[in-house]
């Protein structure tokens, strides 16, 4: 539940003095700079909790206070990270936007990355790969079939993108429409991964010298991870049915 957020900023001479984590925060290690959404005015028992939160822009590299905690994948790759903030002072000029707004905001950026063909594509270039490395065999003939499946259901995927991408042209902000098709993206990944698996029925490794393997071994073992980005199918789900209902996400 993003609106519970904890971690807070308290008001200080010229700035903010922040305290608490942000966990699943992407690149941490590699990136110079992040936004992190914070409470920047106290929760009371009877507050809307989506009110008194603002966005942050942080230097990761020169703040006292600030530590990084890796959170590897199985496979031991590193992607995801935990900051943690012991007193960070941030200035009032890296206040994203207007402060107290940061929910308003948050939502219109995931419309974004939610709505995005990144959220659909992720197994194209295995598939594409499976192609090359099949053709002319007899397992190559039905990888032929399924890819004739699949792209006629990634150009639906397509569609709808687009028309997320069209709303937001347009000044508007598509959250239930992204939501939904980033709910179907992932399911649809999840699906791709588990065909090309029983397709090519056999231990996978990601040491092996057929590149369509490593790279169907990465996607078995990042797969999961897919359906926490951006938001899991439960809470995808959940602010389509509120929005639709005309309720608060």
């Amino acid at each position: 539940d993003l609106a519970s957020v904890s971690t807070r900023a308290d008001r200080d001479d010229g700035g903010w003095i922040v305290n608490g984590t942000k966990i699943w925060t992407s690149n941490a290690h590699t990136n110079d700079w992040f936004i992190c959404l914070l409470r920047t005015t106290p929760l009371e028992a009877d507050s809307n909790k989506r009110e008194g939160l603002s966005q942050v822009l942080i230097d990761l590299h020169n703040t006292d206070g600030l530590e990084l905690s890796p959170i590897p994948f199985l496979n031991g790759e590193h992607h995801f990270n935990e900051v943690s903030f012991t007193d960070v002072f941030v200035p009032d000029e890296n206040i994203v936007g207007q402060a107290g707004m940061g929910w308003n905001q948050n939502t219109t950026e995931m419309a974004y990355e939610r709505g995005g063909p990144d959220r659909w594509l992720s197994p194209f270039s295995t598939v594409e790969q499976l192609l090359r490395e099949t053709q002319g065999t007899d397992i190559g003939e039905r990888a032929t079939e399924l890819f004739g499946e699949l792209t006629a259901r990634w150009w639906s995927m397509r569609n709808l993108s687009l028309s997320v991408a069209r709303l937001i042209d347009d000044g508007e902000a598509p959250s239930i429409e992204s939501s939904l098709v980033k709910e179907m993206g992932t399911r649809f990944e999840i699906e791709v991964i588990e065909k090309l698996v029983e397709l090519v029925d056999h231990q996978l490794t990601p040491e092996s010298e057929s590149l369509f393997q490593r790279l169907l071994a990465q996607c078995v073992l990042t797969g999961p991870g897919n359906t926490i980005r951006g938001g899991t199918i439960e809470i995808l789900r959940s602010v389509a049915s509120k929005g639709l209902q005309g309720l608060p996400a």
